[in-house]
């Protein structure tokens, strides 16, 4: 296989692409389910003179083993890449090893490890009845008579860093970003004509091979072109990169039924200890059910610990364990202080007989019910607040995206329309410095 084509992780190479990173000086071209798409004209020409299009189209076959603790998952997609080459050299590229050498160099910044296997397609006389151009682009085939089509398979692992803060309601972002090292490439889409006439889907993502566990994939993922900043740039180039945003949310049931549920309880049955009288001996006995609430508590919080990465910030999840360990901790402070309110005179030592420590009990009895209830209140409306935060990420609609300082272009007229691709959830959008 040519060394050009091998794909490399270093670990001072990682860039991370958020889409709530986009500076707002940068235009999305095209996005979201309601709207047309819309292409720069003026990247076509770039620092090194005309751009020449790489064409993409491909499949994600298969999305597996997304390790939180780790921040990996696993993948298995393939591309086909379409270049315009001159009659020239395609006719001297004889064998397969220099078909390929045709192909411009490619980088995946966050492949960890895995295989990739690069198989030759086949050369196309200009472009046939299957494919269509977009108009900016269609002068370079009166020079470029040969389309050389190429694929590569990835199975691979790959880094994505985890967004936690909102665990276990969080929505995360499994990005797979594909570079063009050659400047004088700009990757752009390839659209397949129908038998009607009409434009087919040029992307796709196999939703039957989905192996994500506590995770499942939203309807609408992201495909985004952008030109990389060349001031980022060594060389102070113009970098092409193609950006495939698969868009998942963690499913609650499981989390529901096993943490908030059962520490939930856990912390209401702390409630239970005022069934023991506020005498010497029944005030012990608090201590026995508290101290063993508190033990349990301790254990659910060290099970959740070994599910997330470590952090230097509490997720949600955390903090609602916290509040519960807070809660039976306070509980057993004000039940110690109960020897200093009982009469050491009475002789009986029990509440009937004292009347400061049976009003100690009651306000401390009905205190810890309605702080119990107020604290849970509080944290649904913070969990429900959370999760509509977090689902937002999953639209990435017009409000959001103006939200970040972006606004859609004009749709031009020479463009096809893209039902297909919105009916399977798929979002195409460039934008630019």
């Amino acid at each position: 296989m040519n060394e050009q084509l091998k794909t490399k992780l270093l670990p001072d190479d990682r860039e991370e692409i958020k889409l709530d990173q986009l500076p707002a000086r940068r235009v999305p071209q095209t996005f979201g389910r309601d709207t047309s798409m819309s292409l720069d004209v003026s990247r076509i020409h770039g620092k090194h003179g005309p751009k020449l299009p790489l064409y993409l189209d491909g499949k994600v076959k298969m999305v597996s083993d997304v390790d939180v603790i780790a921040e990996t998952f696993s993948i298995r997609f393939h591309l086909h890449i379409t270049l315009p080459v001159t009659k020239q050299q395609w006719e001297q590229a004889k064998t397969h090893d220099e078909k390929i050498k045709l192909l411009p160099s490619l980088s995946l910044s966050n492949w960890i490890e895995g295989e990739d296997q690069v198989i030759l397609c086949k050369g196309v006389k200009k472009i046939g009845d299957r494919y269509k151009v977009q108009a900016p682009y269609s002068h370079i085939f009166e020079s470029h008579e040969y389309l050389a089509r190429f694929k590569i398979d990835f199975a691979c692992q790959l880094f994505e860093p985890m967004e936690l803060e909102k665990f276990p309601f969080d929505c995360q972002d499994l990005t797979i970003p594909i570079q063009c090292l050659d400047p004088n490439y700009e990757l752009t889409r390839l659209e397949f004509q129908d038998t009607k006439g009409g434009t087919s889907s040029w992307f796709s993502i196999d939703r039957e091979n989905l192996c994500l566990k506590d995770f499942a994939m939203s309807s609408k993922c992201l495909l985004e072109f952008r030109i990389q900043d060349p001031s980022k740039t060594k060389g102070r180039n113009e970098y092409s990169v193609f950006t495939i945003r698969l868009k998942l949310y963690r499913r609650l049931p499981f989390y529901f039924w096993n943490f908030y549920l059962v520490n939930g309880l856990l912390s209401a049955s702390a409630i239970t200890c005022f069934t023991f009288d506020c005498d010497q001996d029944g005030i012990g006995n608090r201590f026995a059910v508290l101290f063993t609430i508190l033990l349990t508590l301790m254990a659910a919080k060290f099970t959740i610990s070994d599910q997330v990465p470590k952090l230097s910030y509490n997720t949600a999840l955390d903090i609602y364990i916290i509040g519960n360990f807070v809660f039976v901790i306070l509980l057993t402070m004000c039940s110690s202080f109960f020897p200093l309110v009982l009469d050491k005179h009475d002789p009986d030592d029990n509440c009937e007989s004292n009347e400061a420590a049976g009003a100690y009990d009651s306000v401390l009895f009905w205190g810890s019910i309605i702080t119990w209830f107020v604290a849970h209140g509080v944290y649904c409306i913070y969990a429900i607040h959370s999760h509509r935060i977090e689902r937002r990420k999953l639209k990435g609609n017009m409000h959001d995206l103006k939200a970040m300082g972006m606004e859609p272009q004009k749709p031009l007229k020479f463009l096809a329309s893209v039902a297909a691709e919105q009916k399977q959830g798929l979002s195409t959008f460039r934008v630019h410095q």
